[in-house]
């Protein structure tokens, strides 16, 4: 056969191919539906004629919505509202950021709250925030030789962690250091306040201590930080590794180290929060190699005795006086006395796990269990004396972390416990040590007088919580009086007087888990509002006083995650909603329970529960996407005080995914309910029918609004475009606002706040309606 040169094509042919199949029906796609073929930061309201009807995307999904008469979507305002959020208290305290609180005067103190800094000042109550950083804050150390504080953080998404140098006096941000990845564990100033050690990493890259010099000490007073940026600084005068599995907490020696080039001895643990088994317990000392360099040895610590005398965590680790010695709390209700790596005494204090640890500088030690809530008090002579008569402990094993081993004598192993960084078979939990509470509390040692929290007037605070201390803060007052910061792992922070062996009172607190549910008593007379919590609890909060309602705690138990709240009109009832999918209404303020029911035969969960202005319904939503609606009698016709009577009204149906936001007509007849997939329903509460929008367009709704679908929130969605449904979780509006009655009247204009998924909360007009909407954001 020839070969032939290929036909040529016809000339109607020739240029840009003909689309595929698939291409043809995007096409079509996009000619029928052109609102949903827009990309995705493409215009969200698509106003379809001029009576208000508008087609408007929420999340990423679009609806058909019908303003009132009146409103020009077209032209809707878009400009930041006049007015901005303050923070006016913090409440709570990070449980799990062990060794972050400090004192720096007599009446200041230090502690952070998710991702803020909080500086409180106890008399009289104040508080000033320093934020300066974008996530939560997971240490924080202070140096009273500088005044400075020092903070690290966990990564936000798309971004490495950074640590924060600041200025407690008025909250400025002096110096920031970059270097590790994933998380920030442990941060310290030297005695001297002249370094600044790091340590942070992830398991797959692994951990690295460092250390930082030349950064902005702030000491010259006459200079003015206000408009001046910060200095930045990437390249540390010393780093060593520490292998990837990682240690939660740090202590700096405060006495060693107050020359610049003097040597400094750190330790890094685990602090009861490792995940993998064995003891992380590794010394450090920073010594100066070269001109501004620092070279940093690290040194495994060693555990001696038997294998059944070892922990299984350290909770604390503490530093002496002397600064070459330093006191260990384990898991097993054991104080240990490290020097140079080697643990030469142990005192047994308690059957249980020793939460913290401090030794003063005359001597004087300040110990408390970390489950059976009692305080140990004694002297570090006590201490030596009994550890003498006890003999000293036989050298031991020093274990890798790989489990090879180096040493002079061979040690039998455990098969669930680690010894040494020993990796053992079972996970061990950080209360390892399993007994009764009388053998708990029982002080093992003569040394040591125990002293229990109820007896030294803490009794309701211990009824209502669990108090697992495990960071302490002692100071010496000018008056002689020492007095100590307890922060305990859920997250309470107590005041006790160490000279009195007394409870002062608890400074703050805050929920264990996930705060889910949030509502204000409707009555001016009484500030109060309450919250619930994923573990099953709810707690109430004085507005006047800033602090919270003592004793007046409901627990339900752990499956019982409480994901909704609210107050009748008239606060004379109270009801809860359940993440099990349960219900109850409790009288209030007695809190006696009057109604308890489970509406969805799923058991889905209760997403929120709401009265109507006369208090006599009760609207429940529920992931099933049902609404049950309760109807409330009172028994002697005033108040729910006496009794009432509840009775299951209509189940509203035909919604096609799980209902999130319910509201009421300010008339009471309708109920509007948005789902998760940003569908709108109006129902009939009399007929149990489903109405369209059109019969309600001139009718208002109850205040505030509080549903992330509407026309009122077209302006939330469009400014945040590419965020889906769950990403913006509430929305609230305020119709007056201002500090007193005459700005109040002369406000201008309502406003909206809205909660995003990242824990930003931003500020708008209200109603927010235009496509560009600014607005304020605080996180």
């Amino acid at each position: 056969l020839s070969r032939r040169a290929p036909a040529a094509r016809p000339q109607q042919c020739r240029g840009r191919p003909r689309p595929s199949a698939r291409r043809r029906g995007a096409m079509a796609f996009r000619n029928a539906h052109p609102f949903k073929a827009e990309r995705q930061h493409s215009h969200y309201i698509k106003p379809l004629t001029g009576d208000g009807r508008a087609v408007a995307r929420f999340g990423r999904q679009a609806q058909t919505v019908l303003a009132p008469s009146g409103f020009d979507l077209e032209n809707a305002p878009a400009e930041k509202p006049n007015a901005q959020l303050a923070i006016d208290w913090v409440h709570g305290y990070n449980g799990r950021a062990v060794g972050s609180l400090h004192w720096i005067s007599d009446v200041d103190i230090v502690f952070p709250v998710g991702c803020i800094g909080v500086v409180q000042r106890l008399e009289p109550p104040a508080q000033r925030y320093f934020r300066g950083h974008s996530a939560t804050i997971l240490c924080i150390s202070y140096c009273a030789a500088n005044g400075l504080c020092v903070s690290g953080q966990r990564c936000t998404k798309g971004a490495d962690p950074f640590v924060c140098i600041w200025s407690p006096r008025d909250c400025g941000l002096r110096t920031v250091l970059l270097l590790h990845s994933s998380r920030i564990l442990g941060v310290g100033f030297s005695p001297g306040g002249d370094r600044v050690f790091t340590y942070g990493g992830n398991e797959r890259e692994g951990f690295s201590m460092a250390v930082w010099t030349d950064f902005d000490t702030g000491l010259d007073p006459s200079r003015d930080y206000d408009g001046v940026l910060p200095l930045v600084l990437r390249e540390p005068v010393g780093v060593n590794t520490a292998g990837k599995v990682p240690a939660f907490a740090m202590a700096v020696s405060g006495s060693s180290g107050r020359g610049p080039r003097d040597p400094v001895y750190i330790v890094t643990y685990d602090a009861g929060l490792g995940m993998q088994p064995g003891v992380i317990l590794d010394f450090w000392t920073c010594v100066a190699s070269r001109a501004s360099r620092f070279d940093i040895v690290k040194q495994n610590g060693v555990f001696s005795g038997s294998v059944e005398d070892r922990p299984r965590r350290i909770l604390c680790c503490t530093w002496s006086e002397q600064s070459t010695k330093c006191l260990v709390c384990g898991d097993n209700g054991c104080l240990y006395l490290f020097e140079g790596g080697q643990a030469h005494a142990r005192l047994n204090v308690c059957g249980g796990p020793l939460g913290f640890a401090h030794v003063s500088p005359d001597g004087e030690m300040f110990l408390g269990g970390f489950t059976n809530r009692t305080l140990y008090f004694g002297n570090m002579v006590n201490f030596k004396q009994c550890a003498d008569e006890a003999g000293h402990l036989e050298p031991g094993v020093q274990e890798r972390r790989d489990g090879g081993r180096r040493g002079r004598a061979e040690r039998p192993r455990s098969a669930s416990m680690g010894v040494g960084g020993l990796r053992s078979r079972q996970r061990p939990s950080r209360t390892a040590t399993s007994k009764c509470p009388d053998e708990e509390a029982q002080c093992m040692d003569p040394c040591l007088e125990a002293v229990k929290l109820e007896d030294a007037g803490a009794a309701l605070v211990c009824a209502t919580s669990e108090l697992k201390p495990q960071t302490v803060a002692v100071r010496t007052l000018t008056d002689g009086r020492k007095v100590a910061l307890i922060g305990t792992e859920d997250c309470h922070l107590l005041l006790v007087d160490v000279s009195a062996h007394r409870f002062h009172k608890t400074l703050t607190l805050a929920h264990e888990g996930e705060t889910w549910a949030l509502c204000f008593y409707p009555s001016k007379a009484l500030p109060l509002f309450a919250t619930g919590s994923a573990l099953g609890t709810v707690r109430f909060w004085d507005l006047g006083r800033c602090s919270p309602v003592e004793g007046r705690v409901l627990k339900y138990g752990r499956g019982k995650g409480v994901s909704a709240l609210d107050f009748s009109k008239a606060g004379d009832s109270f009801a809860i909603g359940h993440a099990d999918g349960s219900i109850r209404i409790l009288a209030f303020p007695e809190l006696r329970p009057v109604f308890e029911d489970v509406p969805s035969k799923m058991r889905a969960a209760i997403t929120e529960i709401k009265f109507n202005m006369a208090g006599t319904l009760l609207a429940v939503a529920s992931r099933d996407a049902n609404i049950y609606l309760f109807r409330v009698f009172a028994t002697d016709g005033v108040g729910m005080g006496s009794g009432c009577v509840v009775e299951r009204g209509h189940t509203l149906k035909g919604m096609s995914c799980s209902v999130l936001h319910i509201m009421f007509l300010s008339r009471g007849d309708f109920l509007m309910a948005g789902t998760a997939d940003s569908q709108i329903g109006i129902f009939d509460i009399h007929s149990g029918e489903r109405s369209g929008q059109h019969t309600l367009r001139e009718q208002g709704w109850e205040s505030p609004w509080t549903s992330t679908c509407g026309w009122p929130v077209l302006g939330m969605w469009s400014s945040h475009k590419g965020l889906s449904m769950n990403d913006i979780d509430t929305c609230c509006s305020l119709d007056q606002w201002g500090q007193d009655e005459h700005s109040r009247r002369h406000s201008r204009g309502p406003l909206l706040a809205c909660g995003r998924d990242d824990g930003v909360i931003c500020l708008f007009q209200f109603p927010a309606l235009a496509e560009d909407q600014q607005y304020w954001s605080y996180h």
